[in-house]
């Protein structure tokens, strides 16, 4: 993480900033349900994208190094890895383990546990700039969010590019730098190059915009998507509750996909011929033009542009 964050010192009260950032006026009684055709697929075939395997779920627990942080209730991937290890109840545990986490894929959480279960401990990490960037700590829907996040990427890494070379691209992020560089070192006299920002932008991101999205071109992921997002989530910050109801949140491995697929239709639809994240270089008039057509649509799935920077 850029601008030199430090972690924010002990307070007695939950900012009200906090709260802004995180919650928002009802929208869940707009949103589609879950296709009907899309149950039946669910449950007539399992789909490599969707059920996980008794291997693949001890590999994944394995594979979370010493010392990793647990959620809300203090349970941490080493007290999984230990019960795996068990030679009286391992292998019944696995079993157990990998029925909850295809449950969970299937969006089918039990909603009395939904809201503690998909969310975890809050920290808020101050920037260098004004503001603080909210992190949320707990491992307990990685195994759900890591494979939708693999098979997304996969089904959309085609469809971002060339625009997001952060999601899907290896090494796209450094072409991106390296393009933008040597744009602006043989740039015309008439051309710009403009990099724009969003305040807070992945935390201010419309969640039903982002739900309809995935409905859209990613409907495989909708059930879980829908179980995680359609609902308020508990995040403990120190002796208080925050009900996250804004945004995806920061730690979830699912995040960033979700943020780059609500976004892309936005910035696909402009006319810069360097069009690369919210770098765009062209004639001045349609550079000019994209970043009005930008801020509108920005404003209509929760972002707006920082014009401070």
């Amino acid at each position: 993480m850029s601008g030199q964050p430090c972690v924010f010192s002990c307070r007695m009260t939950v900012p009200s900033s906090l709260h802004r950032s995180l919650s928002t006026p009802c929208w869940r009684n707009i949103l589609p349900p879950l296709p009907l055709l899309l149950i039946c697929q669910l449950l007539i075939r399992r789909s490599a994208y969707l059920l996980r395997n008794p291997k693949f779920v001890k590999l994944f627990f394995f594979s979370f190094p010493a010392g990793s942080a647990g959620g809300a209730d203090g349970l941490r991937p080493q007290h999984i890895h230990d019960l795996l290890m068990s030679r009286e109840a391992g292998s019944e545990f696995l079993s157990a383990l990998t029925a909850f986490d295809n449950l969970v894929l299937a969006g089918r959480c039990p909603s009395d546990v939904a809201p503690v279960f998909l969310g975890g401990r809050l920290l808020d990490l101050s920037k260098k700039s004004e503001g603080f960037r909210p992190i949320v700590i707990g491992f307990e829907k990685w195994p759900a969010s890591v494979p939708t996040n693999s098979y997304g990427i996969n089904h959309l890494k085609a469809y971002f590019y060339p625009h997001q070379l952060g999601v899907g691209t290896p090494g796209g992020c450094e072409a991106a730098v390296h393009a933008a560089r040597r744009y602006l070192e043989s740039l015309a006299s008439d051309h710009v190059l403009v990099k724009l920002d969003f305040t807070n932008a992945f935390s201010s991101l419309n969640r039903r915009e982002l739900l309809l999205s995935v409905y859209s071109r990613i409907p495989e992921l909708y059930a879980y998507c829908q179980s995680a997002y359609r609902h308020s989530s508990c995040l403990f910050f120190g002796p208080y509750m925050v009900l996250s109801e804004e945004c995806p949140q920061q730690g979830d491995p699912i995040g960033p996909l979700l943020f780059s697929n609500t976004i892309h239709p936005k910035l696909s639809s402009l006319e810069s011929c360097l069009n690369l994240g919210y770098h765009f270089g062209w004639l001045s008039e349609e550079v000019a033009a994209d970043i009005r057509e930008i801020t509108r649509t920005g404003a209509s799935i929760g972002l707006s542009l920082n014009v401070d920077k």
